[in-house]
């Protein structure tokens, strides 16, 4: 019998700046066109070695600004919070090891974990309208599963 796999669906999602978008689809144009110009468009004599080095870049700028457009910035699940800044940089934090959130400042907010350690989770690149309703969302789970842990 073949076993069926459930997706996990998150409580809550955030969003992306869409000024992030914007730049990024502005330099994927760019260099696009500058890996075209260099390379397509001249003669077989005319193309310049150095122009088959911008594949790398542009394949890079354009591969990131397509992940930027499908993946949210942030997801928090009944058990963990995931925030997603770039393609390397993925980072999950579970609830059962925080103790406290502290107060949303303007570009992070900081928290708390069990053993009295603490680490600043910045904000940058979110939309404006979702920091305070992630940080809320994190501080209701945190205090959820400070209850059940009580329990």
């Amino acid at each position: 019998m073949k076993k069926i796999e459930q997706e996990e669906t998150a409580l809550i999602n955030i969003e992306r700046n869409p000024l992030v978008l914007i730049i990024g689809m502005l330099l994927s144009a760019l260099f696009i066109y500058i890996t075209y110009t260099t390379i397509f468009i001249k003669e077989a004599f005319d193309v310049k070695p150095m122009g088959f080095f911008l594949f790398v870049p542009t394949l890079f700028v354009c591969f990131q600004t397509l992940w930027f457009a499908l993946h949210p910035y942030g997801l928090i699940y009944h058990d963990r919070f995931e925030i997603k800044k770039s393609f390397f940089q993925l980072k999950q934090w579970y609830f059962i090891d925080i103790k406290k959130v502290g107060d949303l400042k303007k570009k992070s907010f900081i928290i708390t974990y069990n053993d009295d350690e603490m680490e600043r989770i910045k904000l940058i690149g979110i939309k404006h309208s979702h920091k305070k309703i992630m940080q809320e969302a994190f501080t209701k789970q945190v205090n959820l599963s400070l209850q059940q842990r009580l329990n």
